[in-house]
């Protein structure tokens, strides 16, 4: 139950976006694993996956505080990418923009 949990946690806290991101004040993020794992796969020719956690993505641009926290206690984060041409794409905590 706990692992449904945290992965539902990590869905809401996900912010992944190819529009511009503005964030004007504080923004806290927060993710927490206890006895669970969270799994990132691409399988097969040309596959992508891609997963964000507690990260802003896009055209970031902050104009105050920001705390991004991902804690894992008992558990495991696994980013894989299998087979040719595959991408498996993780940001866990990152603030990246174009």
């Amino acid at each position: 139950m706990k692992t449904v949990i945290a992965i539902a946690a990590l869905a809401l806290f996900s912010v992944s976006a190819s529009a511009k991101v503005e964030i004007k004040g504080n923004n806290e993020q927060t993710v927490t694993i206890k006895n669970g794992a969270v799994a990132n796969t691409a399988v097969g020719m040309g596959a992508k996956a891609k997963l964000s956690a507690a990260s802003v993505q896009g055209n970031a641009k902050i104009g105050g505080n920001n705390k991004q926290t991902l804690s894992v206690t008992n558990g495991a984060i696994a980013n894989t990418a299998v087979g040719m041409g595959t991408t498996a794409e993780l940001n866990i905590g990152t603030v990246s923009g174009k």
